[in-house]
């Protein structure tokens, strides 16, 4: 699968010596070169300067952790796993969010996770918005966190997007469901959103979701672990 491709070759875009095997100090430079070829760099506000993905690259109706990918179940929880080639590390490392005038646009961080989003779930709903960048508050007329919602039946579908709710229910969706907590990251000092329970997402679509063994993820400057083999079936 494109998370467990990535994975392994994330090092190696990230670190300018493979060479050695020692941990090495990488800034968020070194995402520079690899997401040139598909989008632009631009300064935004108190933001600074953040990445912008081209029209070419994602199409008219980008919205990141929708276009162009769908959820698989690892041993870290859920993963957003891009189809894009460059979709290694605006899903992974940093944070979106809407910027007036631009649109989606990337905030990069060095600190990986398996998505930055957070979580909403309850009556029959699972539910997700890009996480702003933890550093500085997006307030933009009124920011509202941009809620993308499926039936919880739905989460794990290869192209997720197709079964988003639509904008006429969102209310209903919202009505019914909270915020997940975080919870402490097995792979760092820091906090991420697991998702939607998955005895209960497996319960609503009627069968047992494929988990994905992966390797630890990889911090930037730090060689990842050996890939574990293909797909368990299982919850």
């Amino acid at each position: 699968m494109n998370f467990i491709r990535t994975l392994s070759v994330l090092l190696a875009l990230l670190v300018a010596s493979a060479a050695s095997a020692a941990e090495v100090v990488v800034s968020v430079d070194a995402f520079d070169q690899p997401l040139a070829p598909y989008g632009e760099w631009v300064v935004v506000g108190q933001f600074g300067r953040v990445w912008r993905p081209s029209a070419e690259a994602v199409g008219a109706d980008f919205v990141p952790y929708s276009s162009g990918g769908h959820w698989v179940l690892t041993d870290d929880g859920w993963v957003f796993d891009s189809d894009y080639a460059w979709g290694w590390a605006p899903f992974h490392y940093g944070r979106w969010f809407l910027a007036p005038g631009y649109g989606w646009v990337w905030a990069p961080e060095t600190t990986w996770g398996p998505s930055w989003v957070e979580w909403r779930y309850g009556g029959g709903y699972s539910g997700w918005a890009p996480l702003p960048p933890a550093r500085v508050n997006v307030v933009f007329g009124g920011y509202v966190a941009p809620w993308l919602f499926v039936e919880t039946r739905y989460v794990a579908e290869p192209q997720v997007h197709r079964y988003l709710v639509p904008g006429s229910r969102m209310h209903e969706a919202l009505a019914v469901t909270t915020v997940l907590p975080s919870r402490p990251a097995p792979f760092g000092a820091t906090n991420w959103h697991p998702g939607p329970p998955v005895a209960d997402v497996e319960r609503q679509a009627g069968h047992p979701i494929a988990r994905v063994a992966a390797p630890p993820p990889p911090r930037p400057g730090t060689p990842p672990a050996p890939t574990r083999a293909a797909p368990n079936a299982g919850g």
